[in-house]
């Protein structure tokens, strides 16, 4: 019986050995690929290239994407500026058709002044004559009248009371 026990106790022990065993095992893989890794940036950096030069390349690259960057701002820019100075010189020969027209429009404005003012000269002149004719022919009906009624009044004195 006891050596029921020491087998279970062995067991049991065997069993805690290999859950415990068994983290460490891969914890101590991968410190093993941590020192390759490291071993091999090493020999990289002992390749003749020192630390500075990589790191200036990876400045170098990355200052590159900036000016790639930057560069495609200046020609968005650079169009954009196109389209507006496009937009102003569009804008600027509108505003002279403008001004001509209003030249022209200002220019009409004035001649059809100038032909109204003379209608109105006209018209005042055509009122004028038609007093001076509607007065002429007043006295003219007037002169006719007096003619008539003194030729009644001298035809009556000739003709004879019956």
């Amino acid at each position: 019986m006891v050596s029921k026990a020491l087998k279970a106790i062995t067991m049991k022990l065997e069993l805690h050995l290999n859950i415990y065993w068994e983290p460490i095992y891969f914890f101590s893989l991968k410190v093993e690929l941590r020192d390759n890794e490291i071993e091999r940036l090493g020999l990289a950096l002992d390749g003749g290239r020192s630390h500075d030069v990589i790191s200036l390349e990876a400045k170098s690259r990355s200052n590159e994407k900036i000016i790639d960057h930057l560069n495609l701002q200046v020609e968005f820019l650079q169009q954009t500026n196109k389209d507006l100075e496009k937009r102003i010189e569009d804008l600027l020969d509108s505003r002279q058709n403008m001004t001509s027209e209003v030249a022209h429009l200002s220019n009409k404005n004035e001649e059809l002044c100038q032909e109204l003012t003379e209608i109105d000269h006209l018209a005042q002149q055509l009122e004028r004559h038609k007093e001076i004719v509607l007065e002429t022919a007043d006295k003219e009906i007037g002169e006719a009248k007096v003619g008539k009624f003194r030729e009644l009044l001298e035809h009556q004195e000739y003709v004879p009371i019956t």
